[in-house]
């Protein structure tokens, strides 16, 4: 009976030796978590972004949007370059925002245009007082944190229609969306959100990437 109870007792203990402590698989509560994220993701300087979209086509000043990519430098301003497609061609827009003025590059002539106020794509408000601090404090509903995935955290939840808005840069409103965001578990910066809206033309799966954060870049508005 005493050799049984030590080859148990070394069971034991090789058991929370390699990870058996049920504290390892610990999830973090959603609403401490949202809040913590939403603080890193305020205070950012600078940060690089990555979207796509698959589905039904969502436009831009009459062409349909597929990808973008740029970065950001607080407070308000971003640069970026768009993979739009029109009669069957793809092609390559270069776009700046700085505060509420935006330019893109023309499709025809390459030239810089200034686009009308509050219309195009402008991903720096992903980062402003209406991005994403208040999307992950305020207007996310049902949030659990699901697991943990390559050092992120996952969570799930339903935003709130006006904020869907600001998730697409100003590409799509009016309705209310499910999302899984992943959150840094160290950094606690947000890292990837996925998510589908509907439209006229059906339904548009979308990702976000957030990378190089405080990695510094310079925005300036374009040499006319």
């Amino acid at each position: 009976m005493r050799r049984l109870s030590a080859v148990l007792a070394l069971c034991v203990a090789v058991s929370a030796a390699c990870g058996g402590s049920s504290s390892d698989t610990t999830l973090p509560d959603v609403e401490g978590l949202l809040r913590d994220s939403a603080a890193a993701m305020t205070a950012l300087r600078y940060a690089g972004f990555e979207m796509t979209t698959e589905g039904a086509p969502v436009t831009i000043e009459g062409l349909t949007f597929r990808a973008a990519e740029g970065a950001y430098a607080a407070p308000d301003s971003a640069r970026g370059i768009l993979t739009m497609q029109a009669l069957g061609i793809t092609v390559d827009l270069a776009t700046i925002s700085v505060g509420e003025r935006t330019w893109l590059t023309s499709p025809l002539t390459g030239r810089w245009e200034e686009l009308r106020a509050g219309t195009g794509f402008n991903p720096a408000i992903f980062f402003g007082p209406e991005g994403w601090a208040p999307l992950l404090t305020e207007d996310m509903s049902d949030a659990v944190v699901t697991g943990v995935s390559g050092g992120e955290y996952v969570v799930t939840g339903r935003v709130a229609e006006h904020r869907v808005e600001f998730l697409t840069a100003g590409i799509a409103t009016d309705q209310d969306v499910a999302i899984d965001l992943h959150i840094d578990a160290e950094t606690l910066h947000l890292t990837h959100a996925e998510f589908t809206t509907v439209g006229d033309e059906g339904t548009t799966d979308w990702e976000i990437d957030l990378f190089d954060f405080d990695e510094p870049v310079t925005i300036e508005p374009p040499t006319p």
